[in-house]
């Protein structure tokens, strides 16, 4: 897609304060995973570690990219990991987030 193209970023008027420099073109796990991990960090594991249940709603690359950091899953690995749209898939975690369960809730 061109950066001119009306579907673009580039041109999405929401971007329009960033430099068109850090606008990616496209993006791929790696690129979105070093965009989600900073609110893993930040916001997510602390509140597991409180003992809080979180519920993150997305799709696509953004929850497979917190799928491969969450189950520690290597770039050929991930690929093979189908995740549905729904029903919502569950992790249980030990102190120190290391998955101890996995489920689809209502399955």
């Amino acid at each position: 897609m061109d950066r001119d193209d009306e579907h673009s970023a580039h041109t999405d008027r929401r971007y329009a304060s960033l430099d068109d420099s850090v606008i990616p073109d496209a993006e791929n796990l790696k690129v979105t995973l070093e965009r989600a991990l900073p609110f893993w960090e930040d916001k997510i594991a602390p509140a597991l570690k409180d003992g809080k249940n979180v519920f993150v709603g997305a799709h696509g690359n953004s929850i497979r990219a917190l799928v491969k950091h969450i189950k520690r899953l290597s770039d050929d690995e991930i690929m093979d990991v189908e995740i549905p749209n729904f029903p919502p898939l569950v992790f249980e975690f030990d102190e120190k987030l290391n998955v101890v369960s996995e489920y689809y809730l209502g399955k």
